[in-house]
C-alpha cells in the first residue's frame, strides 16, 4: 500500500540503498508466525472467537513474508460492539505501532473527530526521540507513519450499525457467501490508486476536515440489507474479494490460523492474492 501522499518520494527512496527500508522497520519486532500477531485487543488473540456474541466474531492475520514484521494490526471490544482493522504503510515510519494506536483508539469508543487525530498524532510522537536517531531514521520520523483505518460498531438494540474509515481496507456485507455491498471501494480497480491515510505528521492529515467533523463514516441497515455476515478487511484481500465477489464464502468458513494461513498461501502462490499483510474480521449478524 502507497499513501498518496509519499508515492512520489517513495519512486525516490526505490534508487536509495536497500538499507533505507529496513531502517524504516527495524522498530517493529521480528514476528515469524502469526500466533504471535496482533493481540491488540487482551480479549482476543489470532483466530479466537468472542463468546458473547453468538454466533461469535472471529479475526486472522498473515504476513506478507515470515521474515517481515506484520503491520497489519486488528481489534475488538471487550463487549464485542466494535472491532476495527488498520493497515500500517510499510514505506513509512514504524508503522505498526500507529495502526495499533489506530484500531485500540476505536474500539474504545473515540469520537473521530479532529481533536481525537490530533491527540493521536501527539501520542505517537511522544514514543520517539528523533534527535537520539541518525539522519536516516529522523528524515523518515518526519515524513510520518500512514495507516489505514476501518472500523465497525453496533448499536445494541438497533439493526444500524456505522462503518467509519479512511484508507484502502473494506468492509462488505455478504448473503449466501455472495457480496452484496462493500465501502469504502465497490471494485477491484480503485486498489490500483494510491489511498488517502490516516498520518503521524499533522499537515498530512488537512484533507479529512476541511469539510466534515469526523471521519467518513457509512450508516448500514443490516435489516434492510438483508446481510448474514460483515467482512473486515486490509486491502490484499479486499482486492481479491471484488475480484471475486461470489466467493466470500470461502473467507466466512476459516476455522483457525492455520486454515487461513494455508489459503492465503495458496492464492498468492497460484497469483491470485496480492503479497502483503493480509487480515481478516468475520462478523457473523
Amino acid at each position: 500500500m502507497w499513501p498518496s501522499s509519499l508515492r512520489t518520494r517513495a519512486i525516490g527512496w526505490e534508487k536509495e540503498p536497500a538499507a533505507l527500508c529496513s531502517m524504516l522497520i527495524q522498530r517493529v519486532s521480528r514476528i515469524s508466525s502469526i500466533s504471535a500477531l496482533a493481540r491488540v485487543s487482551p480479549s482476543i488473540a489470532d483466530g479466537d472467537t468472542l463468546n458473547n456474541r453468538s454466533p461469535p466474531l472471529r479475526g486472522f492475520t498473515f504476513p506478507k513474508r515470515p521474515d517481515v514484521p506484520n503491520e497489519d494490526r486488528w481489534a475488538v471490544s471487550d463487549d464485542s460492539l466494535s472491532c476495527a482493522v488498520s493497515d500500517g504503510a510499510s514505506v513509512s515510519f514504524d508503522p505498526a505501532p500507529w495502526a495499533e494506536m489506530l484500531v485500540r483508539d476505536f474500539v474504545a469508543g473515540v469520537d473521530l473527530s479532529e481533536e481525537w487525530l490530533r491527540s493521536a498524532v501527539t501520542r505517537y510522537q511522544a514514543q520517539y526521540d528523533p534527535e537520539s536517531m541518525d539522519w536516516m531514521r529522523a528524515g523518515a520520523f518526519e515524513r510520518g507513519s500512514f495507516a489505514s483505518l476501518l472500523g465497525l460498531r453496533f448499536q445494541p438494540t438497533s439493526p444500524i450499525v456505522e462503518v467509519s474509515g479512511i484508507g484502502d481496507s473494506i468492509i462488505a456485507a455478504t448473503r449466501d457467501g455472495e457480496v452484496i455491498r462493500s465501502w469504502p471501494y465497490t471494485t477491484a480497480e480503485q486498489f490500483d490508486n494510491s489511498p488517502q491515510l490516516l498520518a503521524t505528521v499533522g499537515f498530512e492529515n488537512r484533507f479529512l476536515f476541511e469539510e466534515a467533523t469526523r471521519l467518513p463514516t457509512l450508516q448500514l441497515d443490516l435489516a434492510d440489507l438483508g446481510a448474514d455476515t460483515l467482512l473486515l478487511m486490509t486491502d490484499a484481500l479486499g482486492h481479491w474479494l471484488l475480484r471475486n465477489p461470489e466467493s466470500a464464502g470461502q473467507l466466512i468458513e476459516f476455522g483457525g490460523d492455520a486454515q487461513f494461513a494455508g489459503w492465503v498461501e495458496a492464492h498468492r502462490a497460484a497469483g491470485e492474492l496480492r503479497r502483503d499483510d493480509t487480515t481478516l474480521i468475520v462478523v457473523p449478524v
